[in-house]
């Protein structure tokens, strides 16, 4: 948990206050990933920001929908964009969880999680092909900066 909290305030220093366009929006989502069973590599991202703060629906690797809330930290150098987007995750119950569980929602715990990803963007055009990875996947997505 230490580190997660240094990697965060590494990045807020890193890309703060860099927002490089005032709208920004990610759509579709495949993924690879690099350990556990197999997974749903489809998640059917649909999500748009404003000044950073961004917010959307995706199908996780359980094929539960979830719905996000967080802050787009990122930079632009040149042709390259880099950053993450950290904020909080509803709906995440995942296999394990569904398996062993009584309560009404097929879940035990209260599908609140953290999110963070971390992606770079090849962002020469409006429309940006996205490359991200999280605790357990590579995600690849498009980016758009309007």
């Amino acid at each position: 948990m230490r580190i997660i909290k240094h990697m965060i305030l590494l990045l807020t220093f890193i890309c703060y206050p860099a927002i490089a366009k005032q709208y920004t929006a990610y759509f579709g989502g495949r993924s690879i990933h690099y350990k556990g069973e197999a997974y749903n590599e489809t998640h059917n991202l649909i999500a748009i920001g404003l000044k950073g703060v961004t917010i959307g629906t995706m199908k996780n690797s359980y094929k539960d929908q979830v719905y996000f809330a967080g802050y787009d930290l990122n930079q632009n150098t040149g042709h390259l964009t880099y950053g993450a987007v950290f904020g909080i995750s509803h709906g995440y119950c995942g296999k394990n969880q569904k398996a062993n569980s009584n309560t009404k929602y097929g879940c035990n715990t209260n599908k609140w999680l953290p999110l963070g990803v971390a992606y770079l963007s090849y962002s020469k055009f409006p429309i940006q092909p996205t490359i991200g990875i999280t605790w357990n996947a590579l995600v690849f997505t498009i980016r758009a900066e309007f």
